[in-house]
């Protein structure tokens, strides 16, 4: 079973896991045996990336992080399990949707929803290689880059151990994709209700 939780319910479960809140322990306790068995999982997205870097506090960003990757991230997994970033799936969404209201079939495979690591959460690549040109056992090699992308992952959602604000990094940034997406869904909700396209219109968007 998958369990989506708010950014506001992961604050809670932290409180609870640190000893701050009582009244969140047990359920701490709960969702930390679900998760080590695999009868739950608690996938994350990149809205909670980018929530967590609103945080100001070094260590109230860790102490999140931490309890999140201790239920995202699967016994034996290095990476946490994740959704997949809207970049990659709102395009295909839309086309399956109209594919199937008007009866034709998807020319495309499906997008895996969920995987894991914060690349599949923000629809990149995101994975650290040794480079060939060093050369190191095979064994060594697995283990550095097993522990390289541990800490990438790691670092990815906590954020730097200072406190914010940090000169030079700008941790408003995070707004800019939302507002796009925002700015670009009033536009076509604009230009569909100036255009009211009709099924013969509609059949020829998507040939």
């Amino acid at each position: 079973m998958r369990v989506y939780l708010d950014q506001n319910h992961w604050i809670y479960l932290t409180k609870g896991r640190v000893g701050h809140d009582a009244s969140y322990q047990t359920a701490y306790r709960k969702l930390r045996e679900l998760a080590i068995s695999t009868t739950c999982t608690f996938p994350l997205s990149s809205i909670h990336y980018m929530e967590t870097w609103v945080t100001q506090s070094g260590r109230q960003r860790r102490d999140v992080a931490t309890t999140m990757l201790e239920l995202a991230r699967p016994p034996g997994y290095l990476r946490p399990r994740t959704i997949a970033g809207a970049n990659k799936i709102l395009r295909r969404e839309i086309d399956s949707a109209l594919c199937r209201r008007l009866g034709r079939q998807e020319p495309f495979p499906r997008y895996p929803i969920f995987s894991e690591g914060v690349g599949h959460a923000f629809g990149t690549r995101i994975e650290y290689r040794v480079p060939e040109g060093i050369d190191i056992p095979p064994k060594r090699r697995r283990a550095i880059e097993a522990y390289a992308n541990w800490a990438l992952e790691t670092e990815a959602l906590s954020g730097p151990h200072r406190d914010f604000p940090i000169r030079g990094l700008d941790t408003e940034r995070y707004k800019a994709p939302s507002l796009r997406f925002q700015e670009r869904e009033l536009r076509l909700a604009s230009e569909m209700t100036r255009l009211r396209p009709g099924r013969d219109e509609r059949n020829r968007w998507i040939q």
